[in-house]
């Protein structure tokens, strides 16, 4: 008899792609960035063998961040603890400001740290000021975004504010807003995506390091980097992840629009399930 069993893709394979729909759109890609790699701002010499001890620590404690949320019914969002593996660069605001974030196919949302900061983890790279933007805006209450999350709260000023929850006691809190997002393309042009939803965190605890910003999710949620952009990159995004031991001044890719499409000899394929939560990508396995 076939037993089916439902595999949630983590941040650890090698190829993935996900078509959200059949639109056509011309594509771009953009650098992801190992934490090991000497292309990262964060680079520290290590043996193959560290390299190793390193990602074997990373996974464990990944799947037993994964495991203790799944015994649970309260909503909550997957991270990848002790630092995270991949960055990606990534600006807000106008004029645009820098930051590298974790890039997580297990989240839901865009959040960053943002000065004035009342709780915030070490974070290495300068904080996003708001005030200093002419594009940034607090996203009010009875808006249609703030109230189709879970966990948001209304501040006395009317701005909602968003709390994310995760099993490992991490958390991000903050207001949930609209800002222009902008990507550099591996083609030298970036992109711009004004009125993309943010979360500004100014009450963060997390597990990994300080050489990141935040979280960049990539999930199928509906505030997700991927989801929001939609038909501008054709509902389609693929990713490909170089190997651990390989070449360290090679760069992964996060791939959008055409530019996501995998064809060739020896690509395959397989359907995704949809399923609750619709944070995670599904598939079927007999």
């Amino acid at each position: 008899m076939n037993t089916n069993s439902f595999l949630i893709l983590l941040l650890f394979s090698l190829c993935f792609i996900v078509f959200h729909s059949h639109a056509q759109n011309n594509g771009f890609s953009v650098d992801l960035i190992h934490r090991d790699s000497l292309k990262s701002p964060f680079y520290q010499p290590a043996t193959k063998y560290q390299l190793v001890v390193n990602a074997v620590r990373q996974s464990i404690s990944c799947i037993n961040h994964f495991y203790k949320d799944s015994l649970t019914d309260t909503p909550k969002s997957s991270v990848i603890p002790d630092g995270g593996s991949y960055l990606m660069t990534y600006s807000v605001g106008t004029p645009p400001f820098k930051l590298f974030g974790i890039a997580d196919t297990g989240s839901d949302i865009i959040w960053l740290q943002c000065k004035p900061c009342e709780e915030c983890f070490n974070q290495t790279t300068p904080k996003f000021e708001p005030s200093k933007s002419s594009s940034y805006k607090n996203i009010p209450c009875n808006s249609n975004t703030c109230q189709s999350l879970r966990d948001t709260s209304c501040t006395e000023q009317d701005s909602c504010q968003y709390n994310i929850q995760y099993g490992d006691r991490s958390h991000s809190q903050g207001d949930l807003s609209l800002e222009t997002l902008t990507l550099d393309s591996t083609t030298g042009h970036s992109v711009s995506f004004p009125k993309t939803v943010i979360g500004c965190g100014t009450q963060n605890t997390v597990s990994f390091d300080g050489r990141s910003s935040g979280i960049v999710g990539l999930g199928g949620g509906s505030v997700s980097l991927t989801t929001q952009l939609g038909s501008k990159i054709g509902g389609k995004f693929s990713y490909c992840l170089v190997p651990l031991l390989g070449d360290s001044s090679a760069t992964s890719k996060l791939n959008f629009g055409d530019a996501a499409v995998v064809s060739g000899n020896g690509s395959v394929s397989t359907p995704l399930v949809s399923k609750d939560p619709k944070t995670f990508y599904y598939l079927t396995l007999e």
